[in-house]
């Protein structure tokens, strides 16, 4: 006869694996992400980038400007810093990004190779990630629908806002080739007039 009043007996050998997921966190070097959050954390930085170069960059040509110099290479260089934190930031995606394929991030030096880089960079937007935990660390929660938005309205906004730089710049450039082009015609002759006969 069993006893109602027993305690409740389990195995400590028994593990439940939904519980080894963990939540990636966005400033962070180590862990797994996957596709979504690799699109929406590359995109959230490179949109931040893209403010912060444009913040800097404005702020430095004002001071300079009261300063009564150009400046050129202060601004190049704060550029390049700019550059190489925003280069820092997407080789940890890259790699969070390659553990998740259970990769080493090493692999990302395949990107410096022409062809084959772009078609690696393809491979990490649509390989899926493992499934369950690898040698580096647990699965990936499940994304929400905050990265999935991300990952699409972001890259949107970047291409709308190089498009509205771009194609004035464009536009501006083909009237000035235009009226070069017009100006190096050589004049035509007047066409002489005809007698009009007489009365």
């Amino acid at each position: 006869m069993n006893n109602v009043y027993a305690a409740p007996q389990a195995g400590m050998s028994e593990v439940d694996d939904s519980e080894d997921i963990y939540v990636p966190e966005f400033f962070s070097a180590s862990g797994r992400i996957g596709r979504w959050r690799f699109i929406g954390f590359t995109s959230i930085a490179s949109f931040s980038a893209y403010i912060l170069m444009s913040l800097v960059m404005g702020m430095l040509m004002v001071i300079l400007r009261s300063l009564g110099t150009s400046g050129i290479n202060i601004m190049m260089v704060s550029g390049l810093v700019v550059i190489c934190i925003v280069l820092a930031v997407q080789i940890i995606f890259l790699k969070r990004r390659l553990n998740d394929l259970d990769q080493s991030g090493w692999m990302i030096f395949l990107m410096l190779i022409p062809i084959v880089g772009q078609i690696f960079y393809l491979y990490l937007l649509f390989a899926p990630g493992s499934s369950g935990s690898n040698r580096y660390g647990p699965a990936p929660s499940k994304n929400s629908a905050w990265y999935i938005i991300v990952g699409l309205i972001v890259p949107v906004m970047i291409v709308g806002i190089l498009a509205a730089v771009a194609l004035p710049a464009y536009k501006q450039y083909t009237d000035r080739a235009r009226a070069a082009q017009q100006q190096n015609l050589p004049a035509q002759p007047a066409e002489p007039e005809l007698p009009t006969p007489a009365q």
